[in-house]
């Protein structure tokens, strides 16, 4: 395959890289760095006395997972994917949500489903993105995925899109779009993927995190609008007790501890899988006991030689998230994403209550609702059918730790609740139905107060005794 140049050309002094002393010589002008979550990938373009770095097979094949043995839950959107991959001509499907919530593994067990493979005869090809970070290499991986062969000096895209209007069914799964998708060549990777899906006998599924698929492209969104949902209960208790079956081991599902970590994990795979993974190692009521203390921290795999990223630490992906949305993020988004992970109700009604309880961006023109907006299409957080803003327990803790505590922010809230209150309807079943949708957030906001009065309270009383013994 013909080498390609994925970064430009500089050689100016300020793009050489001199890392130690003796390495004036070495220089990396023209190689591309991405630093995505953690997690670098190096293309280098230009190192002295080396070929352009190019995509192989070989490296495609490593980075695509095995259909998961563990998988529950998700057997309806499994079917709702097959039913229209096989009863529509061509459709693209869109694997949408937040980031340990799953998307992969239905991908996977879509891709490889009998019905799948027989409508498409096998040309079923999994492309996983993450190491594919613009257009150029996405031509690459699909040139590879494929199997296509690139003679000399014949353009690699023109051989793809020749293929692809060739009439023959095929299917695309392009896994972690939001790499490229997130990329400064944005507007390249939207023009590739339109292209692709304008070709009739394409049909594609893409994942990537948020609410919306890439480009200008009619997809069918698995799971509604908001994207994969979380797992329900049961479903989550029988994945925990899959994952952690290890010799004699053994976990009893009614287990009221157990109970209740399924519950702090909210519904998400990942951190269920990770849950589940301690398990092995250490008691539920250690593992309780540290997530009271650690929270999200605890939620990573251990051992030696263990690298941390999106698939092993619930950290690293949720920071993915972050850093894909911060550069949409004004102060005022940050306080959104703070508020709803301390409002334990979330934020009911959140249209019109949202801009009530945060008064002073409103006052400076900065709009609520369309942080919110954004970090909803990040599925940071989410709306439930009834209006409420809410976020997922480990995303909502680990922001809770990681955001630096805003007392401006809770003064605003502490005010919007004396006012609630003092306006509640006098009839007795208006009010308690308006009550029950703010009751927890409420009881939060008392906590913060008596915590705060207790805390001035013994300074007080701390210096009353000085100012007696002086």
């Amino acid at each position: 395959m013909e080498p390609m140049d994925t970064g430009p050309s500089q050689t100016g002094p300020r793009n050489q890289g001199h890392f130690f002393s003796g390495a004036q010589h070495m220089s990396f002008a023209g190689s591309t760095i991405t630093n995505i979550g953690r997690d670098a990938n190096y293309y280098i373009t230009n190192f002295p006395g080396n070929k352009p770095k190019e995509i192989t097979a070989a490296d495609l094949l490593l980075h695509t997972p095995q259909v998961p043995d563990v998988f529950t839950g998700r057997s309806h959107l499994v079917e709702e994917a097959v039913n229209i991959l096989c009863e529509t001509k061509q459709v693209h499907v869109a694997i949408l949500g937040a980031g340990g919530i799953g998307k992969t593994s239905v991908a996977l067990h879509v891709m490889e489903n009998p019905l799948v493979t027989e409508k498409f005869e096998g040309r079923c090809y999994f492309i996983p993105c993450e190491m594919l970070p613009d257009a150029t290499l996405l031509i690459q991986g699909l040139v590879q995925a494929i199997g296509l062969q690139v003679r000399q000096g014949k353009d690699s895209f023109k051989l793809l899109l020749d293929y692809l209007r060739g009439g023959q069914h095929l299917l695309l799964v392009l896994d972690n779009f939001e790499t490229p998708w997130g990329s400064k060549g944005q507007t390249e990777v939207k023009n590739l993927i339109e292209r692709i899906c304008r070709c009739k006998s394409v049909s594609v599924i893409v994942t990537m995190r948020g609410t919306e698929g890439p480009g200008q492209i009619k997809w069918h969104k698995l799971g509604g609008g908001s994207g994969l949902p979380p797992l329900e209960l049961g479903a989550a208790k029988e994945a925990f007790c899959s994952f952690c079956s290890d010799g004699d081991l053994t976990i009893e599902e009614e287990d009221p501890i157990l109970q209740n970590l399924l519950i702090q994990m909210d519904g998400m795979p990942l951190a269920i899988m990770l849950m589940a993974q301690l398990a092995r190692e250490w008691p539920l009521k250690n593992i309780m006991e540290r997530w009271n203390h650690q929270k999200t921290a605890v939620l990573k795999k251990f051992g030696m030689g263990e690298q941390e990223n999106r698939l092993t630490s619930i950290e690293v992906s949720i920071k993915l998230t972050l850093n894909i949305v911060r550069e949409k993020l004004s102060p005022t988004g940050e306080d959104v994403l703070r508020l709803v992970a301390l409002l334990p109700s979330g934020i009911p009604d959140w249209l019109e209550n949202l801009p009530k309880m945060l008064p002073d961006a409103t006052m400076h023109l900065d709009d609520t609702t369309t942080q919110a907006l954004i970090l909803k299409k990040a599925c940071l957080i989410y709306e439930t059918g009834d209006k409420a803003l809410k976020i997922l327990t480990p995303i909502g803790e680990y922001i809770m730790k990681s955001f630096q505590e805003r007392h401006n922010v809770e003064n605003q809230v502490s005010v919007f609740y004396e006012s609630f209150i003092d306006n509640l309807p006098r009839n007795p079943s208006e009010e308690n139905g308006q009550l029950r949708l703010h009751i927890g957030n409420i009881y939060k906001i008392l906590e913060i107060q008596i915590k705060r009065a207790c805390a001035i309270g013994c300074k007080i009383f701390e210096m009353e005794v000085r100012a007696e013994f002086e």
